[in-house]
């Protein structure tokens, strides 16, 4: 287990120690509430879609996401006469003004005979062998304060394979020659490799017209579901703040929605770049320019 997966181990042991306290008291079944597991370019997010397809779901622009609480109550389907209907529903519990339910639990194997490969799997790296993952956690609601702990963890059985020989010692001969500044190792050592993530993990406060929150999960920057352009959930999230329009804002000649973030972005020792972190958006030392992402 890494550093961020230790954090988010002992966070998880706090907020759970919290919740169970709740869950003592007397607590009954609330309202129903959308679905807390709509993750960027996961299985109920691409069914969402399909859905505004065939009407079910109303046009809406789909190039940022994730969608905001205040979004998607408006975009969960009405109508319950289709397959998934139930896969949208949820009756969390409550107590004192604050409700809480689960995260359905999710699990995967793959096996992989040749040499690793994944696609749009997050943090996940299948290696060659035998890969298992297991995703699980839970939500809270309180007003317009939504945390969710999804967390993710994986063992990658990592069996050996021929790779291109960078001619670096240690942990850098694992790297990709070919991409050269790049943190892209072609194998992460050679022995299992296992990690624990925070995965889709958010706390986020949402308003009419304007949200802010922190968050680890994924950003999908981009109109496509497979290949979005920009941002994706080819790779884990990494930590970041944010804030911006919670849906779009009429300004009576067009419709703007927005979203500035700030995050820091970690490397593996499998890397070829050395020096500090480097940040998502930042102020360039030396120089007035700001960059990020818009």
């Amino acid at each position: 287990m890494n550093r961020n997966g230790a954090n988010v181990a002992r966070a998880m042991c706090a907020l759970l120690s919290v919740f169970s306290s709740i869950a003592s008291g007397q607590v009954t079944a609330g309202d129903r509430s959308v679905r807390h597991e709509i993750f960027p370019n996961s299985v109920a997010d691409n069914y969402l879609r399909y859905l505004q397809t065939v009407g079910k779901v109303p046009l809406y622009p789909w190039s940022s996401r994730p969608f905001s609480q205040r979004e998607l109550s408006k975009l969960l389907p009405k109508d319950s006469v289709h397959p998934w209907a139930e896969r949208f529903e949820e009756t969390p519990w409550g107590n004192g003004g604050v409700s809480f339910g689960f995260i359905q639990p999710a699990t995967s194997l793959r096996f992989n005979s040749a040499f690793p490969y994944g696609f749009n799997d997050g943090p996940v790296w299948a290696g060659r062998g035998l890969t298992s993952s297991l995703q699980a956690g839970f939500f809270a609601e309180w007003g317009p304060v939504t945390l969710t702990v999804a967390p993710m963890s994986f063992r990658a059985e990592n069996s050996d394979f021929d790779i291109i020989a960078t001619g670096r010692p240690g942990a850098a001969a694992f790297g990709d020659p070919n991409f050269v500044g790049v943190d892209r190792p072609q194998r992460f050592g050679n022995s299992a490799y296992t990690q624990v993530d925070p995965g889709q993990s958010t706390l986020r406060v949402d308003f009419p017209f304007v949200m802010a929150g922190a968050s680890t999960g994924n950003q999908e920057w981009g109109p496509g579901q497979e290949l979005p352009v920009i941002l994706g959930n080819n790779a884990a999230g990494f930590p970041h703040l944010f804030v911006g329009t919670s849906e779009p804002v009429d300004l009576f000649i067009a419709k703007i929605h927005a979203k500035l973030m700030w995050g820091e972005l970690f490397q593996s020792d499998y890397s070829s770049v050395t020096g500090p972190s480097r940040y998502f958006s930042r102020l360039e030392p030396g120089t007035k320019r700001f960059t990020t992402g818009i």
